[in-house]
């Protein structure tokens, strides 16, 4: 969840994790982690999340255990 600029909370195995970035000098540039199935059988969930700025990573948050996954990096268009 975004909460504003540079602020993103997480809740992880019912943990909140605050993430706060130097804005505007730090953004978010993707996400990586790892998913596979709750208690070894089931649906799958997040494991793990690793956050990446410009800066540097915020993590890994979780196990990583399962299947790694990363988003693209996002890149804001001018207007």
């Amino acid at each position: 969840m975004v909460l504003g600029e540079g602020v993103v909370v997480l809740c992880l195995m019912m943990e909140f994790i605050q993430i706060i970035f130097d804005y505007p000098y730090e953004i978010l540039t993707h996400i990586t982690g790892t998913y596979g199935p709750a208690m070894g059988m089931g649906p799958n969930v997040i494991k793990s999340l690793t956050i990446h700025t410009t800066k540097k990573k915020h993590g890994p948050y979780g196990e990583e255990q399962g299947t790694r996954f990363s988003t693209q990096a996002w890149r804001r268009k001018n207007c």
